[in-house]
């Protein structure tokens, strides 16, 4: 999720969904 950070900027609404998903990602 890192570039996804970079090109959309933090949202505060959406980024802790974001490292959420990106950390299921990496565990499965």
């Amino acid at each position: 999720g890192g570039t996804w950070g970079g090109k959309y900027g933090i949202d505060e609404a959406i980024f802790p969904q974001r490292m959420l998903i990106d950390y299921v990602r990496v565990y499965q």
